[in-house]
Formats: structure tokens, sequence, C-alpha cells
């Protein structure tokens, strides 16, 4: 299966503060993650994406910013 998601701000710069977390599962199947778009501001501590595996918060794959292009 494959498929789309995004932050809900359409074509507008998402609001401050804003939080977002969505939970991908599969059957036991990889997940590829492919950015159609990569418009994070660089140098900024406050925007980014972490990508787990898991429900927990222990087993961080990568954390991705302005400053890294996926």
């Amino acid at each position: 299966p494959e498929g789309t998601f995004d932050d809900g701000s359409n074509i507008c710069d998402y609001t401050p503060n804003t939080y977002c977390k969505w939970y991908l599962n599969t059957q036991n199947e990889a997940i590829l993650l492919t950015f159609d778009q990569w418009n994070l501001p660089t140098g900024e501590v406050n925007d980014y994406i972490q990508i787990y595996n898991g429900l927990g918060t222990s087993d961080l794959i990568t954390k991705l910013t302005g400053d890294s292009t996926p």
C-alpha cells in the first residue's frame, strides 16, 4: 500500500507551535518515506522531523532539520 500525509496546512505555512504526529503501521513490512518538498528553515532548532522505529521515543532512527536533506 501507499499513501500521502502532510501537516494539514495546505498551501499555507504551518501555524506556530504546530505539533503533528503520525503512526504508520504495517504487518512487518518496510516503510519507505519520500519527500516531494523539503522546506524547513536552516539553523532552526524548533522545526524538525523525527522518525522512530515503534511507538516509543527510545528507538530514534533520525532527526531531520532544514540543515539536512532527506
